[in-house]
């Protein structure tokens, strides 16, 4: 199976919002996490960042042409919200407090 380069830029593209969530939760938040807090937290992000990489590769696979990096980039943030979203809501009903 032949890889996509279409994987290759939604996977960019979801990799530079990966590190700026990181770079901003640990700058803001850095200092109060525990090592527990920032397991779960990094692993929310990255299991976002593959189902991101997986659904934006695939729709952009699928068309007759490539896209470009802005539709990608775009496309791409809206995943992540909606993914992110998605998962922090899971995660309250798995953990409420």
């Amino acid at each position: 199976m032949k890889f996509s380069k279409s994987y290759v830029r939604a996977f960019i593209a979801s990799l530079v919002f990966f590190i700026a969530v990181v770079a901003q939760m640990f700058q803001k938040y850095g200092g109060d996490w525990t090592s527990r807090n920032a397991a779960l937290m990094l692993s929310i992000l990255g299991f976002t960042l593959m189902i991101t990489t997986f659904l934006v590769g695939t729709f952009s696979r699928r068309s007759e042409k490539p896209w470009p990096w802005l539709k990608v980039g775009v496309i791409t943030f809206g995943c992540w919200l909606a993914v992110g979203c998605l998962m922090l809501f899971m995660q309250k009903l798995v953990y409420p407090k």
